[in-house]
């Protein structure tokens, strides 16, 4: 029989989460220890996330439906939102193709409750059509790869031979888009109408510095991650940003710190607000997975109409670690 349990971050205890670790990595194949889950779902609006526990035992999690609350901007006025994470049901318990839409509507019925108005995901390949076609989320659009392939032999895994060559290319362009480009400050940045509450406290929350690297310079900050990606050094660049606002100069200085840990391949996931040359956005083909943001809504008063357009939203690894 299917028991579903709807709860906060701190409503669960240490068996609890020792047990959800178990569940998660067995879905998945991972090795997250129960502390990163407690942490990450910390990191949210509030310091706490809602969970939908698939409970088929007592004392077993066999299921999770995650939703982090947040704010989205639209301009000056804030929605309250929530973002879908670490949806999963262990393979033994998958019978039932209705019992996650039963874990989420149960979800989406608490978050209702505390006034949010819309859901925001972030499906893999394989989910995406559940979340279309069965709990009916509306399309928003595709979240974008920049990548810089600075040693290209590697992430090929053969023509060695190119690796100088595509490293030379790299720093050519980087310091193409430093003289042209870094020195125009926030002026031509472009602005999305919508776009995640982020400050100073909430990036410290979000990116521990166990995990990730955070530095500054030239008052500049930024934060990346340097992770093995099937024997590919691949650096994901989470923000950056210059007097809080993403600008080629901010972009420049985080290339630079990054291209000297010699990753084979540089990505920031998500917009690029501004012209530079040191970073080439990856064609839809040669991405490494589809990254669909979609949405449900739960407040049909709250919300304008063009929020499902892709163009006006700014969205990426600093709302979302695809990782």
């Amino acid at each position: 029989m299917e028991n579903i349990v709807v709860c906060k971050t701190e409503d669960l205890s240490e068996s609890d989460w020792i047990k959800y670790a178990e569940s998660f990595n067995g879905a998945f194949g991972k090795e997250f220890q129960a502390d990163f889950f407690r942490r990450k779902y910390a990191s949210a609006g509030g310091g706490s996330s809602f969970h939908a526990l698939l409970k088929p035992d007592t004392g077993a999690i066999a299921g999770a439906c995650t939703a982090m609350p947040m704010s989205i901007l639209d301009g000056t006025r804030k929605i309250n939102a929530a973002l879908l994470v670490d949806v999963f049901i262990a393979q033994k318990y998958r019978t039932n193709p209705m019992t996650l839409m039963k874990m989420y509507r149960r979800l989406a019925g608490k978050l209702k409750e505390c006034g949010c108005a819309i859901v925001l995901a972030v499906p893999n390949a394989m989910a995406y059509p559940y979340w279309k076609n069965i709990v009916k989320m509306a399309d928003i659009g595709d979240i974008n790869y920049w990548v810089i392939p600075v040693r290209l032999g590697n992430i090929l895994k053969r023509f060695k031979f190119l690796n100088p060559f595509s490293a030379i290319l790299s720093s050519v362009a980087l310091f193409l888009s430093k003289t042209f480009f870094a020195p125009r400050g926030d002026k031509h940045t472009r602005s999305y109408r919508f776009s995640i509450e982020t400050d100073k406290e909430y990036l410290e929350r979000r990116f521990p510095p166990d995990i990730y690297a955070r530095a500054s310079s030239d008052g500049c900050e930024y934060c990346y991650r340097i992770c093995d990606e099937n024997g590919v050094s691949a650096a994901y660049i989470m923000y950056f940003t210059e007097n809080s606002r993403r600008t080629g100069r901010a972009l420049y200085a985080a290339l630079r710190n990054i291209m000297a840990k010699n990753p084979d391949i540089i990505i920031h996931v998500g917009k690029m607000p501004f012209r530079q040359c040191a970073m080439i956005r990856l064609p839809r083909k040669f991405e490494p997975k589809r990254l669909p943001l979609v949405f449900d809504r739960l407040s049909e008063s709250e919300l304008p109409e063009n929020i499902s357009n892709m163009a006006e939203w700014d969205f990426g690894l600093s709302n979302y670690d695809v990782r």
